[in-house]
């Protein structure tokens, strides 16, 4: 799964990302309550504005997460 930037991709209900896609979170990308992201090797992450609600998780490299509650700024 390839997104590049400008694309609207809204993750709703049970999308799979595996090992080795690679998202550009750029631009218009709504995440939704209880959306799950993998994020693995060289991604960016949230360098526009990219809301994150309660219930996401993000298993960043180096096994870091964002847990409810948690907010990015």
């Amino acid at each position: 799964m390839l997104l590049f930037e400008g694309d609207t991709f809204n993750l709703e209900g049970d999308i799979p990302l595996l090992e080795g896609d690679v998202l550009d979170l750029k631009g218009d990308v709504s995440l939704l309550e209880g959306d799950v992201l993998i994020l693995e090797d060289d991604v960016p992450l949230l360098e526009d504005d990219i809301p994150l609600f309660e219930g996401d998780t993000r298993a960043l490299k180096a096994d870091v997460s964002f847990l409810s509650g948690d907010r990015f700024l």
